[in-house]
Formats: structure tokens, C-alpha cells, sequence
């Protein structure tokens, strides 16, 4: 019968006691990969937006701003297309009397100015019976006694220009009104341009 060696028996003791070990770790770690659950991660709410907000949203971006139409029909000073406007509509004959401009410190009609007046010719021609003021205007550059003379000139050049194109003479009448009246207010450029000009009104 074959010895046994206790150094042997002691070496195979040590193997197994190894292997146990390892297989015990082994499934203790199966089990808990098994048992545990992913942590839920909590959604972001920065870049939400409900329906209810973007419903909010496209209003606001759709709705265009109406503060200045309110501003100007609550009183407002008109332009000069409104005026123009204004005036066809208290004819109730479709007479077209637009406003004419002037170039700086000049009643010398532009050709600009002559087109226009032809067609407001035509409109009178075919309304004898109406009465025509014609009213010149400056801008606010020179005394008020400058301006209130080249207004005149204005007036009287528009009224000339009518009479040659054939309008009865005793339709129309001239008045100056110089700086005062302004179309558009301000001492600028743009204002000062818009304002020197000869409008029109229809006299009872």
C-alpha cells in the first residue's frame, strides 16, 4: 500500500480551498448583476416646452404689433397720403388731388410734379363745378416771412401750370401757409423735404 505524504495531503487541501474561494466570488457576483437595476436617469426639463407653451409662443410670434395703428387713429397727425385720401373721399367724385413736392428753397415744378398735375387737371376738367383751393407750404428753414412768400409762389406756380393745361380760372384759389402746418414735425431732413409742397382742398 502506497504512503501518503502529509506534504502532499496539505498541497491538494490548498488547491481546493483556492477554488472554492473563487467559485464563491464568482456567483455572489451573478447574483448581484442579476438583481440589481439600472438607476433611472431623471429627464432634463431645460429644453421641454409643453403644447400649452408653444401654443403661447406662436401667438405672440404671429401677432404683429398694433400700437401704432392705435396711436394714429387716436389722434395721431395724418400724412399726406391719408389727407389725399380724406380729400377724395369728401368729393365723393373721384378727383385725384395728390400732393405736390418742391426742391429746396424752389417753386420750380419738377418734372416729377408736372406728371402729377396733369392727371389732377383732368380730374378738375371733368368737375367744373367744383371749387379748388390750392395752399403752399414750406419747410421750417428761412423767417417766417420768407416762407410764407415762397408758399405763395408755389401755390401760384401749381395754379398756373392748371390754368395752361385748360381749368377754368375761377375754380381755383391760392393761400400760404409757409412753415406753418407742418405735414410732418421735426427738424430734419426727411421732415423738412416732406414739408415743402402745395396740397389741395375742396372748398363748399
Amino acid at each position: 500500500m502506497k504512503k501518503i505524504s502529509v506534504k502532499s495531503v496539505v498541497h491538494h487541501s490548498l488547491l481546493i480551498s483556492i477554488l472554492a474561494v473563487l467559485l464563491a466570488g464568482c456567483t455572489t457576483e451573478n447574483q448581484q448583476s442579476e438583481n440589481s437595476e439600472p438607476t433611472p436617469i431623471a429627464p432634463s426639463t431645460e429644453s421641454q416646452t409643453t403644447p400649452q407653451q408653444t401654443q403661447t409662443i406662436s401667438t405672440q410670434s404671429e401677432t404683429p404689433d398694433t400700437s401704432l395703428e392705435t396711436q394714429n387713429i387716436n389722434g395721431a397727425e395724418p400724412t399726406e397720403e391719408q389727407n389725399v385720401v380724406a380729400v377724395r373721399e369728401e368729393s365723393g367724385l373721384g378727383v385725384n388731388l395728390e400732393t405736390v413736392f418742391f426742391q429746396f428753397d424752389s417753386s420750380a415744378l419738377t418734372p416729377g410734379a408736372e406728371e402729377k398735375l396733369l392727371q389732377i387737371a383732368e380730374s378738375m376738367k371733368n368737375n367744373p363745378k367744383l371749387s379748388i383751393q390750392i395752399e403752399g407750404y414750406t419747410d421750417e428753414i428761412g423767417t417766417k416771412e420768407y416762407n410764407l412768400n415762397l408758399g405763395k409762389m408755389r401755390a401760384q406756380a401749381v395754379k398756373d401750370f392748371l390754368v395752361a393745361q385748360g381749368v377754368n380760372s375761377e375754380m381755383l384759389s391760392t393761400i400760404s401757409y409757409g412753415e406753418k402746418k407742418a405735414a410732418v414735425k421735426g427738424s430734419t431732413a426727411k421732415a423738412w423735404k416732406q414739408n415743402r409742397r402745395v396740397e389741395f382742398k375742396i372748398l363748399p
